[in-house]
């Protein structure tokens, strides 16, 4: 269990690590972020920050979803919205903060690099089965429910959160996080959690975790 603990903190920092540099790559973000980068700016708050609160919602959304059947060990999940939102500052204010990508080709490459870091430690804290990321967990209760695949349920919520990100920008006028970008993360990362879910449990079926 301590293993799994271990990594799956690791998996939490490098999911945050993946949402920084797509934040960075500069030709939108994903649905989900481009909700958090929107409240942000409205509220001259730091992108990670606004994550935590989200995440909040998610677990309570969970809470209602689940009722009686919702463990109590489920609410550490604020732990890990926590360290998310901690690691999302730390990489995309501090570390990556000086970084400047100008080259349109080196931005798509960083987007897509940000998008599949965060697939692959989305699905290795899934499989850990100990505590995973909030959005994945509310998509997981939602997938058991409907009998739909964990990738098709990611891409309906990404609609979802394309519908939520515009509303800053119509109702208070805030810049439209929604790009290029961010269609390509609501056409490729459901898809790609399918994909990398098989290699990530060999993988960790291979270290005995």
């Amino acid at each position: 269990m301590f293993k799994r603990i271990l990594l799956l903190l690791f998996s939490v920092i490098g999911c945050g690590m993946g949402i920084a540099l797509t934040l960075k790559a500069g030709i939108g973000v994903a649905p989900y972020d481009a909700v958090s980068v929107g409240v942000s700016e409205l509220l001259n708050m730091k992108t990670g920050d606004i994550v935590v609160l989200l995440n909040f919602l998610l677990v309570l959304s969970q809470l209602i979803m689940k009722g009686k059947d919702f463990k109590p060990i489920q609410f550490l999940q604020m732990i890990v919205s926590i360290v998310m939102g901690w690691s999302i500052n730390l990489f995309l204010y501090s570390l990556f903060g000086n970084i400047e990508v100008t080259n349109y080709l080196l931005r798509l490459l960083l987007f897509l690099l940000g998008q599949c870091i965060c697939a692959i430690f989305i699905c290795i804290s899934l499989e850990l089965r100990v505590i995973s990321f909030p959005l994945e967990s509310t998509c997981m209760i939602i997938s058991e429910k409907t009998k739909q695949s964990l990738g098709i349920v990611r891409q309906y919520a990404d609609i979802v959160f394309v519908g939520i990100s515009v509303i800053p920008t119509l109702a208070f006028k805030a810049s439209l996080s929604l790009r290029e970008g961010s269609i390509i993360s609501l056409v490729v990362f459901g898809p790609l959690l399918d994909i990398v879910k098989p290699y990530i449990i060999k993988l960790l079926n291979s270290f005995n975790i």
